[in-house]
């Protein structure tokens, strides 16, 4: 009667096992990705997306959207740049991912205030195809 039992129990604990590895990967790779950061740059939104294809396959892509504030004209771009390579060669962040694509950098102004900033939106795109 125990090896009736025993089958699925080991099924149910290799599937805990495999929710808290990915859990632990979530959170090293939001870790990594925190660490990432240059001086004056913060994300606004993080975005996972796993669209399946008509073939039954799926592409999984991260999207993060951030803004840069140094107050100096100029240094706003090579921050966000640095950001990217930051994240590019952090392995426990890129591991997994083929591509990055910085995009949609945007200059905002604030005349009242006199100060302005960078907005962009940095794509990852995954290796493996699910």
């Amino acid at each position: 009667d125990l090896e009736g039992i025993g089958q699925p129990a080991r099924e149910q604990l290799a599937f805990l096992r495999r929710v808290v590895e990915e859990r632990v990967s979530v959170a090293a790779r939001l870790d990594a990705l925190v660490r990432s950061l240059p001086e004056g740059v913060w994300l606004d939104g993080v975005q996972y997306d796993d669209q399946l294809s008509q073939t039954g396959d799926t592409s999984p892509r991260l999207t993060l959207e951030g803004a840069c504030f140094l107050g100096e004209g100029g240094q706003e771009l090579s921050a966000i740049q640095e950001f990217e390579e930051r994240t590019k060669r952090d392995g426990r962040f890129y591991r997994g991912f083929a591509t990055s694509q910085l995009g949609d950098i945007t200059e905002q102004a604030d005349q009242q205030q006199a100060y302005t900033y960078r907005t962009f939106r940095l794509e990852y795109t995954s290796d493996r195809r699910l």
